[in-house]
């Protein structure tokens, strides 16, 4: 489908960001939609806010294409027809990435636009119809006409299984390290680089941390010492933070304890920023630890994510096709699971410390979705057990 409509991010004065939708050929934003962004996606994280704002510009771009004046259609009430509906839909399956990908998204994907879309068509009724009387006799009509358009459009949302996240054994995380310990001969990145990759991917072997986490470590939030600890924060909409993709940390901030491997490669990588006046020069404006190539700004999201497709690509029989952060997270998450069962610590007690580790809030249903391979195992053993029981049975 042929796309009218980009999204580009801005960056406030405050560190505030905000996507905007983007004509192609004016270069104009979108007067509704960045009225809507500013009612509803303020303190969102930027990449989610984004996803919403990217879907709201297929609807705009399908009604471009369809000749339909959008407008005329939310002043009168009229809205769509049923098969235009059909047909929005159906234009919400448009992947937006270049030619080489797939053409079509996945369902989960399909079912967040359908939710975008269907937001903002509430929105923009509602915009027309606050401003009627209340005894206005078209109401009825047009809260109808929206119900609707909103419920066929839910009805046709795309579902899917979402792909079961996998994570490396205990032989495939020793292997991973034995090749990018800084030094080794196996070692596939730059002699510059090999520290602060060492640092991130034990970061999130150690802790467990989300794969944006490692980006948001600033200096003070290193203490060494007696007792090294790391902390963690929430800071969306950073002011000291450049990046217009800033990465998120989704999750509550907490400090955690560095162990001695851990801590040793974040000192190192400390030293490193110090080692030469270009370095330190480049550094005093950046508070962030895990820095770019050049060491002149922060690591980017996909600068991280291209450590993970360097080693999958290098190393294609030791680590999965699509090893990513994730696999480090999950594999963390049963090592924990594995700890507690030998300390002897209740289930409750242990999804409490999960979630303070993962960040989690209280309430959270999260350590049941992390600890799948452990429930997984012990659904295993017990069934063994009881199919071990039968008696009495001769084939």
């Amino acid at each position: 489908m042929l796309q009218d409509y980009t999204t580009e991010v801005i960056r406030l004065a405050s560190g505030e960001r905000l996507p905007m939708l983007v004509n192609r050929a004016t270069s104009m934003p979108h007067g509704h939609v960045a009225d809507y962004t500013l009612a509803f996606h303020r303190g969102v994280p930027i990449n989610t806010s984004r996803r919403a704002v990217d879907a709201i510009g297929l609807f705009h771009s399908w009604s471009s294409l369809r000749g339909i004046d959008l407008d005329q259609r939310f002043g009168t009430g009229n809205l769509f027809t049923s098969d235009e509906t059909t047909s929005l839909a159906e234009a919400l399956w448009h992947h937006r990435g270049k030619g080489s990908e797939p053409a079509s998204v996945v369902g989960e994907t399909h079912g967040h636009r359908v939710d975008q879309v269907n937001a903002y068509i509430r929105w923009r009724t509602s915009q027309v119809v606050s401003s009627m009387p209340v005894h206005d006799p078209r109401l009825g009509n047009i809260n109808a006409r929206l119900d609707m358009v909103t419920g066929q459009l839910a009805s046709l949302k795309g579902s899917s299984v979402p792909k079961a996240r996998g994570q490396l054994t205990e032989e495939q995380c020793l292997r991973l390290f034995e090749i990018v310990k800084p030094g080794s001969d196996e070692n596939p990145f730059r002699k510059a680089t090999q520290v602060r990759n060492f640092f991130v991917l034990l970061l999130h072997y150690e802790l467990g941390v989300r794969k944006a986490e490692p980006l948001v470590v600033k200096g003070i939030h290193l203490h060494f010492g007696p007792r090294p600890l790391i902390t963690i924060t929430f800071t969306p909409d950073d002011p000291k933070d450049p990046r217009l993709d800033q990465p998120s940390v989704k999750t509550l901030s907490r400090t955690l304890p560095m162990g001695p491997v851990l801590a040793t490669a974040a000192d190192r990588l400390m030293k490193q920023r110090s080692a030469s006046k270009a370095m330190v020069a480049a550094t005093r404006k950046n508070p962030f630890v895990v820095l770019s190539d050049d060491g002149a700004s922060a690591l980017s999201l996909d600068s991280a994510y291209d450590i993970f497709v360097t080693l999958r690509k290098k190393f294609p029989g030791d680590f999965p096709s699509d090893f990513a952060a994730h696999h480090l997270r999950r594999s963390w998450n049963y090592r924990f699971s594995q700890a507690c069962k030998t300390a002897g610590i209740k289930d409750e007690l242990a999804d409490h410390i999960r979630r303070y580790i993962m960040g989690w809030s209280k309430t959270s249903t999260q350590p049941a979705n992390y600890n799948r391979k452990e429930i997984e195992e012990q659904a295993f053993k017990l069934l063994l057990a009881l199919q071990d029981g039968m008696t009495g049975i001769e084939l």
